[in-house]
């Protein structure tokens, strides 16, 4: 039995908050007729889950023979098991289970029915390919010896990220890890990547990537072979969950044992972050009809500059309102000195639960002609962690005449 191990390593940049880790086994899961002696692959699925995993032998009557091995890697998903061994002895011909069991205990999982162990020589001859066999003829209608055709069978065994709790906005990397458990080596095609990211308070998913791999392990690939793929992806700044779901062989060109476990699903948690924002600046003469971004004026006039700011995280409702200060604020006007904006003068609203809303007012005037630019810096010295860092700024103009 041959092993293929590829690795995928898929970069992006996306915004959206870990289903619960969660653990599987795929085979055997039931109805299984194993010969003792043989190998077998055991295989599993696990997402969010960086432990260590042990196989257990279990009769049917719910006795646990004992344990198969430990130690194993979660994510690698799949043992290649002498069918009957456990530490300790091999099992006699019989029914059983295996379990999967993470070793802190947390996770298990085991086959849905039980599968049958035959001693050597008495197991049917259940999946053998007759049409591609070839067969060797001794005397009369009697099969001396036979070389059977093996298929491979592609199967995506886990879905990590690193890191494992994102911010918003923050660029990860996605591990995907396949592998060919069958018995043939395998010319992969293509491996389809889908990132969707969701947001409180609906939960509905939005599509922020969807990309094919192609043409990869081109004329096929010696055994545990790796091989990597890094892509790039800017998302939306929000918080939530992002799910990812990879499918090997999308377009069906690869003849395998099993063409329904080609999938996998995983989910992942992203923090949420705040951005802050100029969200407008007003201005107005007294007795006059205001405006936004600019205003003209008489020379002499008082101008009232009303400035509002956003502590925004986005869609992500729970904490929205936490937000306490807008950092330091700073007005600056050329030819003029610099303002900073004292923290008593601005006025904090919290709102609807994804933002709070800090609103401060200047009054000048000017006696002179001319073209005035007023510009609002939040955050001036950049000491807030912000999902985006480049739209601090506000500029209001007053043209005087």
């Amino acid at each position: 039995m041959r092993l293929l191990s590829i690795l995928f390593a898929v970069t992006v940049t996306f915004s959206g908050s870990l289903q619960s880790a969660s653990l599987k086994l795929i085979s055997p899961n039931g109805g299984e007729e194993l010969v003792l002696g043989q190998p077998f692959q055991v295989k599993w699925q696990a997402a969010g889950i960086p432990g260590k995993v042990s196989l257990l032998l279990i009769r049917d009557n719910g006795v646990i023979m004992g344990k198969i091995v430990s130690g194993l890697d979660a994510v690698s998903g799949n043992y290649a098991w002498k069918i009957g061994d456990y530490q300790g002895g091999t099992a006699p011909a019989g029914n059983y289970k295996i379990r999967v069991r993470l070793e802190d205990g947390t996770q298990k999982d085991a086959s849905n029915n039980f599968f049958k162990i035959n001693e050597a020589g008495t197991g049917p001859t259940q999946g053998l390919d007759l049409v591609n066999t070839k067969f060797k003829l001794g005397t009369k209608n009697r099969v001396a010896a036979m070389s059977i055709v093996t298929k491979p069978d592609i199967v995506i065994t886990g879905v990590n990220i690193v890191p494992a709790e994102p911010k918003a906005g923050e660029k990860v990397k996605v591990v995907i890890t396949s592998q060919n458990v069958g018995g043939a080596i395998v010319a992969i095609t293509n491996l389809k990547v889908e990132l969707l990211a969701s947001y409180p308070p609906s939960y509905s998913f939005y599509k922020i990537l969807e990309t094919t791999i192609r043409g990869l392990h081109k004329g096929g690939r010696a055994v545990s072979e790796t091989e990597q793929v890094e892509l790039v992806q800017d998302g939306a700044p929000v918080g939530g969950d992002l799910k990812v779901t990879v499918t090997a062989d999308t377009l069906n060109q690869v003849e395998e044992i099993h063409e329904d476990n080609n999938q996998f699903n995983a989910s992942f948690p992203v923090k949420s972050r705040t951005d802050l924002f100029v969200y407008y600046m007003y201005g107005k003469v007294s007795s006059s009809p205001g405006s936004f971004n600019e205003i003209h004026v008489k020379a002499g006039d008082h101008v009232g500059i009303s400035t509002k700011i956003y502590a925004y995280t986005r869609f992500y409702w729970t904490n929205g309102g936490s937000v306490l200060s807008p950092g330091k604020v700073v007005v600056k006007c050329p030819g003029y000195q610099d303002w900073t904006v004292p923290a008593n003068f601005i006025k904090r609203t919290p709102s609807m639960g994804n933002h709070t809303e800090f609103d401060f007012s200047i009054v000048r005037a000017w006696d002179t002609p001319g073209q005035r630019k007023i510009y609002v810096y939040v955050d001036a010295d950049d000491q807030v962690e912000e999902s985006k860092e480049f739209n601090n700024t506000g500029l209001f103009i007053v043209n005087v005449y």
